[in-house]
């Protein structure tokens, strides 16, 4: 947040940039680069063959970023927000610190400006800034603190999945869609029905030991020694012979009967020969830490099975990205719920809209359900149901897929979630939150709000796709599609 775009550059910005630059997550894809990896109106058609195509704007972007930026530098990555702030709290509460301090950014037609160059930044210590973020401020700080007053925000709707589970990395999985939750059997069990070939590869995977791998790998560098012996006596036998004589010619009995042989050979050694040198050390380091055995350490090793090795790999390579995707994130997101919930002037002003809470409910028995089912408005409907289950448990995907025998897609699942969460989240906040004891509202106008949401609740009980169909009733993807096609034509 402290490098600026100004107005007019800013209006050039297409929004299939913002999102492509969205979707890149960490590991899985690379940043985009502003402004180059961006599309500028007046960029020039691109050429298979010849010089660079003309981009003026983009130009005139690199040399402002350059000149007013401290990196002094003409682009800047831009990706996936969820690596520092994935439910956006932190720019929400910026924004609202800098409007109660009057930080605001002039617009100065040019890229690049920062707050911090104009002497309007924020705290720039760690604690101050922390501080300042979370509604406080240090002892002697030059910073004041920041007040939110009811009429600077109205709500804060966070929509995440959570943030605590029962286990970052369960060791007993449960897959989508198992029927009465039974956990997927160990791979080690025996399972009922199993070809020939699956059971031998079991068999083998839990059988075979890194000993007999070592053995069989040894018989087969003697084998094929031998064979290349035999190889090179054959050479020695067909070196003067006339070419019309070998079959395909020296060169080709040199190469597939001589060359590759001995290439595999070296290779095969070579790697025996690693694989025994990190036996040794990792025997030598057991014997270190470990004083006594019954027997050498490289004994135990050899009897490890190529099962074993190949779990410890892939629990191995799991652990890290759970550490990555699950813990890290999901620490980094709760930082930001504890940042906003930690605000005095923010209580009773945030909503966590869950995308797990209409699951959640269906085991409740509270009063606000029991205000629902008076109302005629629980429990939700089998298909509304249906529709958060898929969307609930739907992993995070490059592209859209469609149902099966059906008219949805997977983003229509989730719009249609995102709706019925909404709704019930929200009429759950009014009326816990937003009454007092007596069941009194503290504010008569939301009742007001409270009567139109359940509104809203009732015709997505009716017909959970309703809100949807008529969003894409209003929608102006055919005209847009109708311009499109328009304008590929006249090109």
């Amino acid at each position: 947040g402290n490098i600026s775009i100004c107005r007019k550059h800013a209006a050039q910005i297409r929004i299939a940039d913002i999102m492509a630059a969205s979707s890149c997550i960490p590991v899985g894809m690379e940043p985009l680069f502003f402004p180059d990896d961006f599309h500028w109106p007046d960029d020039g058609k691109s050429r298979r063959w010849g010089s660079r195509p003309s981009r003026p704007t983009n130009d005139e972007i690199r040399a402002a970023l350059r000149r007013n930026t401290d990196t002094k530098e003409p682009t800047f990555a831009l990706m996936d927000g969820g690596v520092y702030d994935n439910q956006g709290i932190t720019s929400t509460l910026l924004a609202l610190n800098r409007r109660k301090e009057n930080y605001r950014e002039q617009d100065t037609h040019e890229c690049g400006v920062s707050m911090s160059s104009l002497g309007r930044s924020e705290p720039p210590g760690p604690e101050d800034w922390a501080k300042w973020m979370s509604g406080r401020v240090s002892s002697g700080s030059a910073y004041k603190s920041v007040g939110v007053k009811p009429e600077d925000l109205d709500l804060l709707i966070i929509s995440d999945t959570p943030v605590r589970k029962a286990s970052f990395y369960p060791r007993i999985l449960f897959p989508s869609g198992a029927e009465n939750n039974q956990p997927e059997a160990d791979s080690r069990e025996e399972a009922p029905k199993r070809g020939l070939l699956q059971r031998l590869g079991h068999w083998a995977k839990y059988r075979i030991t890194l000993g007999m791998i070592t053995f069989i790998t040894t018989l087969l560098l003697i084998a094929l020694s031998i064979s290349l012996g035999i190889a090179l006596v054959e050479l020695w036998a067909f070196w003067d012979a006339r070419s019309d004589e070998v079959p395909f010619g020296k060169g080709f009995f040199i190469t597939f009967h001589v060359a590759l042989p001995f290439l595999l050979l070296v290779q095969i050694w070579w790697l025996l020969w690693q694989y025994r040198k990190l036996r040794k050390e990792l025997a030598l380091k057991l014997q270190s830490l470990i004083s006594h055995w019954d027997r050498k350490p490289k004994r135990y090793l050899k009897k490890l099975t190529v099962g074993d090795v190949i779990d410890m790999g892939l629990l191995r390579a799991s652990s890290t990205a759970a550490l990555t995707s699950a813990i890290y994130m999901d620490r980094i997101r709760g930082l930001g719920y504890s940042t906003a919930f930690s605000r005095e002037d923010l209580q009773d002003k945030i909503l966590a809209n869950e995308i797990f809470a209409l699951q959640k409910a269906r085991q409740l028995d509270d009063p606000f359900i029991h205000e629902l089912k008076a109302q005629e408005a629980w429990p939700p409907p089998p298909e509304m149901d249906r529709i958060v289950d898929i969307a609930a448990n739907m992993q995070t995907k490059l592209w859209i897929d469609h149902e099966k025998d059906g008219p949805h897609n997977d983003l229509d699942f989730l719009v249609v979630c995102g709706q019925s969460t909404i709704c019930y989240n929200l009429m759950r906040y009014l009326w816990e939150d937003l009454r007092d004891e007596d069941g009194s509202w503290l504010d008569p106008k939301m009742q007001g709000v409270f009567e139109h949401a359940l509104r809203e609740w009732k015709k997505l009980m009716d017909d959970p796709w309703s809100l949807l169909k008529d969003r894409k009733q209003k929608s102006r993807l055919p005209e847009l599609n109708a311009h499109a096609a328009k304008v590929a034509t006249s090109a």
